[in-house]
């Protein structure tokens, strides 16, 4: 909706206005407001008063295009850390560990690389004699040995 702050003036029979502001809309209701203030008071033809809805509808849809394209890049985000990431620990997975991996062989900077595998003894017992749960928080435990070594 255009408002406008008229002055008491007018240019044959237009009223001159200091601002003009249009609200901005989503799909939801109001996001906010476009507002133009001029030096002084001027002319605002019904023409300019459709090109400023025009535009601020333009720049409505250009705010939700912008917090829509947000999400979907944070969600993208997720997924890959998900995808990459062990759920329990937040280590790297077999996926991640290839990636890299090849990525580390395929540098030809006459860098070392190493790769360290680790085992943890008996974890199969632990599991079927004190249960998943206690499997679950040996690994979460010796991740975070894992993590404060590095």
């Amino acid at each position: 909706m255009l408002a406008a702050h008229v002055g008491e003036r007018t240019w044959r029979g237009v009223p001159l206005v200091t601002d003009v502001e249009e609200t901005l809309t989503g799909p939801k209701g109001e996001i906010g407001n476009l507002r133009l203030t001029f030096g002084g008071p001027v002319r605002f033809s019904a023409r300019e008063r459709h090109v400023l809805r025009t535009f601020a509808h333009a720049v409505a849809t250009t705010v939700l295009n912008a917090g829509l394209y947000d999400d979907v890049r944070a969600e993208a985000s997720r997924q890959a850390h998900e995808a990459s990431h062990d759920p329990l620990t937040g280590l790297a997975n077999r996926v991640l560990l290839q990636e890299r991996v090849r990525a580390a062989l395929g540098e030809r900077h006459n860098l070392t690389t190493a790769l360290l595998l680790l085992d943890l003894d008996h974890f199969k017992e632990v599991n079927d004699t004190l249960g998943h749960d206690a499997g679950d928080e040996l690994i979460v435990s010796t991740a975070r040995v894992l993590r404060g070594s590095l």
